[in-house]
Parts: structure tokens; C-alpha cells; sequence
């Protein structure tokens, strides 16, 4: 019984290792190709991130075949989030389809096309022809498939995920959001390194991303250097309407509705905006909004979407604790970025602290 059980997982582990090795090779085979079609719906700098993180994964799968072989499920539904296609194809669809029989997958309407090309580009059906794409409404998708699912992904807005998990009540119920991952500037930090990384943080993908940092707090004593050293190298960093120029790092949104409430956004906060602050063409131009934490009532718990850096000056540990005792930023805990010493950040609730990064 034992060596049945035995064989069975190695086999398992097997088709696992194979199909992870051909799609990691197609992906290099096809990679300029793979590229071009990533700058229809990126920047250069995204699209060569995404097939790095998605060439990693493939490659060191090894590291979770033992959890992909704890058991297999019926169906597995997934509901795409809207950026980064290859590394979502990878991570949503193709290591999960490795637990279920059948995956249906639903790409938003934005990425539709893209996703298409990508697959059959890497050769997906041929690879792992238990994965299905289907392009259907939200209700369509949950009334057909998701309510008959054994597990459901979502990725999206938390009231969202409300309106689905209801139409799936029986499924195991998977849910990927955001966090607003505040960073924090002490007076102690390496000043360059920080401004580096909040930059890296939140002009990645054009600022769309669900990991982006949505307010970085700065202690008083360096929060003029900050702010003009972030300034300055902001004025490098060039903004464009096509990909295509591989030197664009900032681009329009893919989602028209994000671009109205960051102009809403800004509109409510124009006396604080120190630099930046245009919105032209789908294109949120790289914006400084520099608040004192003193003149605050109520915090913003907002995800940008977009390259705006929330600056809030701060001065004590008990300043900081005002913001993350916040019932508000502890249910989205996530992770928070420490620049320097900071005796506080051990007390921040529902967590990851990543020090220097």
C-alpha cells in the first residue's frame, strides 16, 4: 500500500517537473516575442520583471511539489486579477491546475486578447489542457461554473469578493486583495536607499500594483531631504503613452474608473501637492502629496493604482501608533517597509516588517 502511495506521488511529481520545465522553456524560446506582447499592456521594465519572477517559479518548483501532491480537487475557478498577465497565468492558473482536474480561469475584459496570445504563444493547451479560459460576465461565470466549484480565486476589491463568495457558498473560498504596506522613513535611514525603494514601490507597472505602497510616513527631521531627493529623481523617470519605447516607465491606466478617483483624490488634496499632480491622457504623471500627521482626523485608507506618493510627516513612535491602531489598516494588514531604526514597527498588528526594502 505504502510503495503504491509512493509510486503515485513520484508520478505526480513528476508530470509536475515536466510540464513546469517545457512552459519555463517556451517561455525563453519565445521570450522576445513574449516581451512584445507584454508592451502592449506594460512597460518594458514590468514585462522583463514578470518573465523573470515567472521563469523563477517554473524553475524552483521543486520547492512546492510536496504541497502540490497533498490531494486533487474537482474544479478550481479562478478570477484573474487585472495586471501582470504572464506571472497571473502562472501563479493563478497553471501551479493550481496542478491540484484540480479541471481549471477555469476568467481574464478580465481588459486582458481578454492578450491572455489568448500568451497561451497559445507558450502552448499552454498542448502542456496542460486541463485548463480552460472562458469569456464570460462575472454573474455568467459565478452562475455557471464558480457555484459548482470545489475551490474559487478571486483577486479584486474586498466587496467584490463579498458578492461571489455568496453565489459560491459550498466552495473553499480563496481571496487575494490589497494592503495599503505602508512604508516608514525614521530619521536614522540611509537616505538614498529609501528613496530608491519607495520609488521602485510605487512606480512599478505605472503604480498598478495591489503590493504598492500607499502611504509612506517621514520623520520630520529628513522629510525635506526626502522630499527632494524623491523629486529629483522623479524628474528622470520618463512618462509616455506607448510601451513601445522601452524607456517609458510610466503609462496610462488600464482601468479608466481608477483614473477619476485619483483625479478625485487630488482635487480633495491640491494645497498639499508639492510636486506633480497632472492627469492627462489616462496618465497619472508622477505626484508628491505631503501631509503633517498633526492636521489629520481621519486617514485615507486608499489604494492609488497609480505613481502618487502619499508623504505623511511624522514625529514620535505614538504618532505612527495613531495610524496602525487604526481598526481600518489592521484588518488590510499586509507588509511594512522600515527605512532606519524603528522601535515601533514591532508593534504594528497583522504585519510582515521587511527591513531596508
Amino acid at each position: 500500500m505504502h510503495t503504491h502511495l509512493n509510486l503515485k506521488k513520484e508520478m505526480v511529481g513528476n508530470h509536475v517537473m515536466e510540464s513546469c520545465d517545457l512552459l519555463a522553456r517556451n517561455i525563453e524560446l519565445h521570450r522576445n516575442q513574449l516581451i512584445d506582447l507584454l508592451l502592449k499592456y506594460e512597460s518594458f521594465e514590468t514585462a522583463e520583471d514578470e518573465v523573470e519572477r515567472s521563469l523563477d517559479c517554473l524553475k524552483n518548483i521543486s520547492e512546492e511539489a510536496e504541497w502540490l501532491q497533498q490531494g486533487v480537487v474537482g474544479s478550481i475557478c479562478v478570477f484573474f486579477p487585472i495586471n501582470l498577465p504572464l506571472y497571473s497565468l502562472i501563479l493563478y492558473a497553471v501551479v493550481p491546475s496542478f491540484m484540480a482536474r479541471e481549471l477555469i480561469a476568467r481574464p478580465p475584459i481588459l486582458m481578454r486578447d492578450l491572455m489568448k496570445d500568451i497561451c497559445e504563444l507558450l502552448d499552454i493547451v498542448s502542456i496542460l489542457p486541463h485548463i480552460k479560459f472562458v469569456d464570460v460576465d462575472r454573474k455568467l461565470f459565478c452562475d455557471a461554473f464558480a457555484s459548482v466549484a470545489d475551490v474559487v480565486v478571486f483577486t479584486g476589491k474586498y466587496e467584490n469578493a463579498l458578492l461571489v463568495k455568496e453565489e459560491c457558498p459550498d466552495a473553499l473560498f480563496i481571496y487575494s486583495g490589497y494592503g495599503v504596506n505602508p512604508i516608514i522613513v525614521t530619521d536614522s535611514a540611509n537616505l538614498n536607499l529609501a528613496v530608491e525603494k519607495t520609488i521602485d514601490a510605487r512606480i512599478f507597472n505605472s503604480g498598478q500594483d495591489c503590493h504598492g505602497s500607499d502611504i509612506i510616513f517621514v520623520h520630520q527631521k529628513i522629510i525635506i531631504d526626502f522630499s527632494s531627493k524623491l523629486s529629483k529623481k522623479l524628474d528622470t523617470i520618463k512618462v509616455g503613452t506607448d510601451y513601445i519605447d522601452r524607456e517609458v516607465k510610466i503609462g496610462p491606466l488600464l482601468k479608466t474608473d481608477q483614473v477619476e478617483k485619483v483625479k478625485d483624490f487630488l482635487t480633495l488634496h491640491t494645497e498639499f501637492i508639492t510636486y506633480g499632480g497632472k492627469i492627462e491622457s489616462g496618465i497619472v504623471y508622477p505626484t508628491i502629496i505631503e501631509k503633517d500627521i498633526q492636521n489629520i482626523t481621519t486617514f485615507y485608507h486608499f489604494e492609488f493604482f497609480s505613481p502618487v506618493f502619499y508623504l505623511i510627516l511624522y514625529r514620535t513612535g505614538a504618532d505612527l501608533k495613531r495610524y496602525f491602531s487604526d481598526t481600518a489598516y489592521s484588518n488590510a494588514g499586509m507588509y511594512a517597509s522600515v527605512f532606519g531604526t524603528c522601535e515601533y514597527s514591532s508593534k504594528i498588528p497583522n504585519t510582515v516588517i521587511l527591513q531596508d526594502k
